[in-house]
């Protein structure tokens, strides 16, 4: 609404103002143009001395004198109609109703007169010039007038054009503003919509993005927040579905344990001691691993240019450690891959780890990375028995734990948080399998699209902050620039600035070296004064 009454105030104020400028040059060429026909009335009254009456003298001029185009001639006497221009003229000036009349009174000061005479719908613009000879005698008026009617009708329909040019512009301008407005409120109408939408029961709902401007980049930005809310709501379900279940076991351990006890035999305490420290140990571990596990899915990755082949060998030192085994690295893959430096080892040595825990004593395991075309893939290889088909499908799902798991501890959630870690990164967590051994991999992309949306985001930050740096320094500039004008300012009404002291040290300094006679001295300007003189003289 406001761009309509704004366009339609600029377009009224230009049309208005454009009419009443053409419009005075108008009445100014009119008068003109009146006052021209005064000037060729004077010459033919002067030329002609033989006329002995007013009358005469009306007669005369009305009979030779040309009407103005769009106009016509009257003569009166004594405030009558008495002559009429012999022409055909444009305008009858005697047939307008009251005309004559207004005339003769325009024309009582003695002198001519320039006015206006508005009947019957028209407006006329006259002269009204008295004639007189001699002392007495009848009273004449020679009029000349000009139907503006005529003269502006042109102007009036150039702008009865440009008002209806005006007014379809003005549609135009509504259209495309709301158009225009409807596209850039439409993003934050649907952000409005969506967010209403949206509960802890409903958070599958995004706004679509179109375009590539700032309210584009905005909604990526909002639909990539809902995507954490609903990745923290799901996961805090998840967290406490796991909780309530797995703690539920232990829980009802240490109460049956508690229940049976009998307080008078020292082993059956003990015993019981020793199996509640044990349970306690086990939901503490299952704990830490659950908030590790929720961390990884809800947090995002800091992505960081990562050579893949110091990373390679990073785990490899690292995961020596694990075990008294053979540890190599059979593949090296080159050049860099946005990473997550610190999840990506987690992940690794987690895959490690597991190899260590559920592989033959001594049986030696290789580590390695490979390119695979956008991609790179971290491994671990085992030497260890085949893992069913059925269990590999289900192997990095929570809670799930192989066949021989009893041979070492663990919460079932090892490869769920190395699979949570790859998701993180747009990758993957797989394993294969055969008689020979199981080798554990991340599939990661060099580039994940996690990475590309923070860097977009990244960029449109950064370019939001030179924006605002970039006016604050504007404005800073235009501070210093006036406080600079205020000083010169002062300086210049207190004081003499420095070049006006130079100019006097230089006069002082001339004077001193060539001193001027007394009386020169005493009458600085005589020989200017002399010389103005004969230049007035001769003009």
């Amino acid at each position: 609404m406001s761009i309509l009454v704004t366009a339609a105030f600029g377009l009224g104020v230009a049309g208005i103002v454009s009419y009443e400028l053409q419009r005075t040059a108008v009445m100014q060429e009119i008068d003109s143009r009146l006052e021209g026909q005064l000037a060729e009335a004077r010459k033919v009254v002067d030329a002609e001395d033989s006329s002995p009456t007013v009358g005469d003298a009306l007669e005369h001029l009305m009979s030779v004198s040309v009407p103005p185009e769009d106009g016509g001639t009257l003569g009166l006497l004594d405030g009558e109609v008495a002559y009429t221009s012999g022409m055909s003229d444009e305008v009858q000036l005697e047939k307008i109703r009251g005309f004559a009349t207004a005339a003769a009174r325009a024309a009582e000061p003695g002198d001519p007169q320039l006015a206006s005479f508005s009947a019957d719908g028209k407006s006329y613009r006259y002269l009204a010039a008295p004639i007189s000879i001699g002392a007495g005698g009848d009273a004449g008026v020679w009029v000349v007038g000009i139907d503006v009617g005529d003269r502006l009708a042109p102007l009036d329909a150039t702008f009865r054009v440009y008002a209806a040019i005006a007014a379809l512009s003005w549609v135009v301008i509504g259209l495309i503003g709301w158009l225009i407005s409807g596209r850039l409120l439409s993003p934050l109408r649907r952000l409005n919509t969506t967010a209403a939408r949206i509960s802890t029961d409903a958070l599958d709902e995004r706004i679509p993005v179109t375009g590539r401007d700032e309210l584009s980049a905005m909604t990526v930005t909002v639909n990539t927040m809902l995507d954490r809310i609903q990745t923290g709501v799901v996961q805090q379900r998840q967290l406490l579905d796991d909780v309530r279940h797995e703690l539920k076991t232990p829980l009802a351990i240490v109460r049956g344990e508690l229940e049976l006890l009998e307080p008078a035999d020292p082993d059956a305490v003990a015993e019981a001691r020793r199996i509640g420290i044990e349970e306690i140990d086990r939901m503490v571990l299952l704990l830490d691993d659950l908030a590790d596990l929720t961390e990884v899915r809800t947090g995002v990755p800091d992505f960081a240019p990562t050579d893949v082949t110091a990373l390679t060998d990073d785990v490899l030192a690292r995961a020596s450690v694990l075990g008294e085994r053979e540890w190599s690295v059979v593949q090296r893959a080159t050049g860099d891959a946005r990473l997550d430096r610190a999840r990506i080892i987690q992940a690794w040595l987690q895959l490690a780890e597991n190899a260590d825990k559920y592989s033959a004593a001594g049986a030696p395991i290789e580590l390695g990375s490979v390119g695979e075309g956008d991609a790179v893939r971290l491994f671990v290889r085992d030497h260890g028995g085949p893992i069913p088909a059925e269990l590999r499908a289900r192997l990095f799902d929570r809670f799930v734990r192989g066949e021989d798991a009893d041979r070492a501890d663990g919460t079932g959630l090892g490869l769920a948080i190395v699979s949570a870690i790859a998701a993180g990164h747009g990758g993957r967590a797989d394993v294969t399998s055969s008689p020979e051994g199981n080798t554990f991999s991340i599939v990661l992309p060099r580039l994940p699209e996690a990475a590309r949306r923070a860097d977009e985001e990244r960029r449109v930050a950064e370019r939001m902050a030179r924006e605002r740096d970039a006016e604050r320094e504007a404005e800073q500039a235009a501070e210093r620039e006036a406080g600079a004008d205020r000083e010169t300012g002062g300086a210049g009404e207190t004081g003499v600035t420095g070049a006006e002291r130079a100019a006097e040290d230089e006069r002082a300094a001339t004077a001193a070296a060539d001193p001027v006679p007394e009386a020169e001295a005493a009458h600085p300007d005589a020989t200017d004064a002399t010389a103005d003189d004969h230049s007035g003289k001769v003009a």
